[in-house]
């Protein structure tokens, strides 16, 4: 193996100018490669040649002795492997026809083993087969026929050598994204794992305040019930068969779980009654009547202050609402009454029904339905009454 640096005319032996001084005294007919092209300070642009013979080698050093690349030399294949082994080499120049081992092989074992040097392969003669050989197995850059022409094989050697820079720049460019994929991915898992934390962290916390929630609700209906025994788990009752007339009416979430909190509160109002009115037997006296028609509006009242995840107010207060516009507190009609009040009188008005009062016995259960369907249309809604009745006779409901 030889290694040859660029000779420079007009100097005494041994001596050589700066690399600046080279540069300025190339010749008219000098390549020149951009400064990427020709390598890093500490890594010049290196070209080994391969061809047995020397006068080849010969005629290549001088068509390259201007140009800034670091020749390396070799007159057969097993010394070319081994220099690639060894050295850093961008670019392989190399004889089709060699004795041991045709330009063909030497490619196909430099790709093997340096799979980034680009290749071109010499040759005396127009062979096709070994040509199309060459592309297919050795991969090479380019197929070059002696004699050349020297500008013409100048331009393929810095369009070969600008191939491995864009090669290298790709394999470089293809790492760090591969990395910052790798970190991108870390960050994402952490990201992922953190907000799995902060969820779990959230919906804990979240699921304590529902739960602080409905104590509280739980123990304002107790205190209504303390008042009244006769109402004695009606609010619960309630909330019950609201609940499952607002899930067949596919009421869902936020909206469902509202109508049920409205149902356990909806007489909430009633806190403000004298005990003895709430227990009295028999009817009720007109300003009786009139006190306990307001307690939709202190139970809502009671209510707006209170920060709750549920828009409860409307539903408790209209819940004696009529369908036909004869209830209290508004006077409202249709569907100008909220959904969720509308289920909440139907249900109120079916655990009235359905239970013993002071004034009277629980109905019968014909009497239950007969009651419901005459007022469905005037007292209720006749869409919540008949998914009522279709609960009932699905046994969802008892009488």
């Amino acid at each position: 193996m030889t290694v040859t640096t660029p000779s420079q005319p007009g100097l005494p032996a041994g001596e050589s100018r700066s690399a600046d001084e080279g540069v300025r005294g190339r010749g008219r007919h000098s390549t020149f490669l951009p400064e990427e092209v020709v390598g890093s300070d500490d890594e010049p642009t290196t070209i080994l040649i391969v061809d047995d013979e020397t006068n080849v080698i010969a005629s290549l050093r001088r068509l390259l002795r201007h140009e800034p690349y670091r020749i390396l030399t070799a007159s057969e294949a097993g010394t070319a492997l081994e220099t690639i082994r060894k050295e850093s080499v961008q670019l392989v120049m190399c004889d089709q026809r060699m004795p041991g081992m045709s330009g063909t092989e030497l490619m196909q074992r430099v790709k093997l083993s340096r799979p980034e040097v680009v290749r071109i392969i010499f040759t005396g003669y127009l062979d096709m087969n070994a040509a199309v050989d060459a592309i297919n197995k050795g991969e090479v850059f380019r197929f070059v026929t002696k004699p050349w022409n020297d500008e013409e094989l100048r331009l393929v050697i810095r369009q070969a050598l600008e191939h491995h820079r864009l090669l290298r720049q790709n394999r470089e460019l293809l790492k760090q994204v591969n990395e910052q994929n790798r970190e991108l991915r870390q960050l994402n898992r952490e990201l992922e794992r953190r907000v799995g934390v902060r969820t779990r962290q959230i919906r804990q916390k979240s699921d304590e305040l529902r739960a602080s929630y409905f104590s509280t609700i739980q123990a304002l209906a107790a205190a209504v019930e303390v008042k009244d025994p006769y109402t004695r788990g009606h609010s619960e009752s309630v909330a019950r068969y609201a609940s499952l007339i607002a899930q067949a009416m596919d009421l869902t979430g936020h909206h469902l779980e509202g109508v049920r909190v409205a149902g356990i509160l909806h007489d909430i109002g009633k806190l403000v009654l004298d005990t003895a009115l709430l227990s009295k037997q028999g009817n009720l006296e007109p300003q009786e009547w009139q006190l306990v028609r307001e307690h939709p509006q202190v139970g809502a009242r009671i209510l707006a202050p209170a920060v709750l995840p549920w828009p409860i107010v409307p539903l408790v207060y209209h819940h004696h609402e009529r369908y036909d516009g004869t209830g209290y507190p508004e006077g409202l009609e249709g569907e100008a009454i909220p959904l969720g009040a509308r289920i909440l009188a139907v249900a109120d008005a079916f655990d009235a029904m359905n239970s013993d009062r002071s004034y009277r016995t629980r109905l019968t259960p014909r009497q239950i339905l007969v009651e419901l369907e005459a007022g469905a249309g005037n007292l209720f809604d006749p869409d919540v009454v008949t998914v009522l009745l279709t609960l009932i006779k699905k046994n969802l409901i008892g009488l």
